[in-house]
């Protein structure tokens, strides 16, 4: 099979274990329109050229080029990326708080990037352990933080599936840690 195709079937496995996860915490629309950005052009055909199968074809191209091309398209029109909520104010670059429901559809694309490139060998413990050794390169505002952690401290799939619908519930970081 050519990179192309191979790389089509990697995206659209990607987009039905995310929509699964959204499925799951009640984002139906997210997991629908989740990652459309993939199939346009610029982001396709620059992916598809850099198609490893075992992982993203964006570090590759950086590898390569020293930047994506498709992933600063990506990060610009995919709002469930932390990267979407940077700002600057001269030269001083900070993030901005995310709403929950892209917090939500986050944490389900990190499940379903696991799922895609590590199938039936994908454990909650290789997301914790992808958590820890990423999250200090993470700008995320102070809130976010706060609830993407409490996300990860869950132990299995399914905790973490329950904690994730608890910031759907709690609507609010006040409501689930009483802060302002």
């Amino acid at each position: 099979m050519g990179k192309c195709w191979k790389h089509f079937v990697t995206i659209t496995r990607h987009k039905w274990y995310v929509f699964k996860a959204c499925a799951k915490v009640g984002l139906i629309w997210r997991g629908i329109v989740h990652d459309l950005s993939k199939y346009s052009l610029i982001e396709f055909f620059s992916s598809a050229k850099y198609f490893q199968g075992n992982k993203s074809p964006v570090e590759a191209e950086k590898a390569k080029s020293g930047y994506s091309i498709a992933w600063m398209n990506h990060k610009a029109k995919n709002k469930h990326h932390w990267q979407y909520w940077l700002d600057n104010k001269g030269d001083m670059i900070f993030p901005i708080e995310m709403p929950v429901k892209y917090i939500m559809e986050m944490m389900c694309d990190w499940i379903g990037a696991g799922k895609t490139y590590n199938k039936d060998k994908w454990t909650m413990g290789m997301l914790k352990n992808w958590w820890l050794e990423n999250q200090p390169l993470m700008m995320l505002a102070n809130k976010t933080y706060i609830l993407v952690a409490y996300c990860m401290t869950a132990q299995t799939e399914l905790e973490l599936y329950k904690n994730i619908v608890s910031l759907k519930q709690a609507k609010t970081y006040q409501t689930l840690y009483g802060g302002k």
